[in-house]
């Protein structure tokens, strides 16, 4: 699956033929399907095993990181732009290949678009987000370190929508430092509901 993965990464997913899959991967049609009934499931298997399993994982693995209210905010949104601690296990292949995750984003666009298991689990993914950061605003209320009278919900959504448009402008314009950015725009958020 790594060999797939690297070929959509290089091609975008409807332009890797079965054809290449085989030649790329060295294994014949009958070889083919008995792993995958078809293109398709080969193709919803790598984004799960190369692209959510990461993202669920950084997500899953937030509850374990220490530091303030402010610095969780902020390792959620490095996280989903492929950046921190939880990154680094993400960001090289078995060959040694480093992803470039800006292919990354736009290939997941791609399979969101096209596609709608990718879709349903973008979506999956979002809510997921929106739940991790809404326990951080909890957890920082409780703690009297975010001001009580912000609404979660609301404030969970301007975060998610900031993040994910802050990689989408990444994305789209090249010479955007999406660090710097995204770290401007988290200052400004903290700035907002801390207490």
């Amino acid at each position: 699956m790594e060999s797939a993965f690297k070929l959509y990464l290089e091609n975008g997913l409807t332009d890797v033929t079965l054809s290449k899959l085989k030649k790329e991967a060295n294994i014949t049609s009958g070889g083919f399907y008995h792993y995958f009934a078809s293109k398709d499931e080969l193709m919803d298997e790598t984004m799960q095993l190369f692209i959510f399993r990461y993202y669920h994982l950084v997500l899953d693995g937030i509850s374990d990181c220490e530091g303030s209210h402010k610095e969780l905010l902020k390792t959620v949104a490095f996280s989903m732009m492929g950046h921190g601690e939880h990154s680094k296990k993400a960001t090289i292949l078995s060959d040694g290949t480093k992803i470039d995750y800006k292919d990354l984003h736009v290939l997941l666009m791609e399979g969101v678009k096209k596609y709608g298991t990718i879709h349903e689990r973008y979506e999956k993914l979002l809510v997921k987000l929106l739940n991790v950061i809404y326990n951080i605003l909890d957890d920082g209320k409780a703690r009297g370190t975010i001001r009580q009278d912000i609404e979660n919900s609301k404030i969970s959504l301007f975060i998610q929508s900031v993040i994910t448009g802050t990689i989408n402008s990444w994305i789209v314009i090249d010479d955007v430092d999406l660090e710097e950015k995204m770290d401007y725009a988290m200052d400004c958020i903290w700035d907002y509901i801390k207490n």
